[in-house]
C-alpha cells in the first residue's frame, strides 16, 4: 500500500494529482511492482471532474509503463 500526500486541500489540483499519480507510477516501477490500482473516489468529493482526474491518471500510468 501506498499513500500520497497531496498537500493543503484547498490548493489541490488536478494537476497536482497527475503529478502525484506519475511519482507514485515511477516509484512502483522502480520497485518491480506488477499491478497497481489508484482509486479516486475521494478526490470525486472535492467537486473535481471525475473523467478528468480518471484521464489524467490513466494516461500517466501508460505512458510511465511503456517502457
Amino acid at each position: 500500500i501506498m499513500l500520497l500526500g497531496l498537500g493543503d486541500k484547498d490548493k489541490l489540483t488536478v494537476e497536482i494529482i497527475r503529478q502525484a499519480i506519475g511519482n507514485a507510477s515511477r516509484k512502483a516501477r522502480d520497485l518491480d511492482v506488477k499491478k497497481l490500482a489508484v482509486s479516486i473516489d475521494h478526490l470525486i468529493l472535492k467537486d473535481f471532474d471525475a473523467v478528468e482526474i480518471a484521464e489524467a491518471s490513466q494516461n500517466h500510468l501508460i505512458s510511465d509503463n511503456d517502457g
